[in-house]
């Protein structure tokens, strides 16, 4: 069995000055670390995100498509 040396992600470009700093992190570490709560998160949570959705810090995110 040959084993994985690779793994590759895609990401904007914009985030990645945050991946290197944190590594990557799930869409709900990085609405913790956006400061996100209350209706507007569960909107984010609950929808798919069809389009680029730039977090108050500067985060892009981006579900994708199906």
């Amino acid at each position: 069995m040959k084993q994985l040396t690779h793994a590759y992600h895609l990401a904007e470009a914009a985030n990645w000055p945050m991946i290197q700093r944190d590594c990557l992190l799930s869409a709900s570490a990085l609405f913790d670390t956006a400061g996100i709560s209350g209706i507007e998160r569960e909107q984010l949570e609950r929808q798919q995100r069809l389009i680029h959705t730039r977090l108050p810090n500067g985060v892009q995110i981006r579900d994708q498509r199906l």
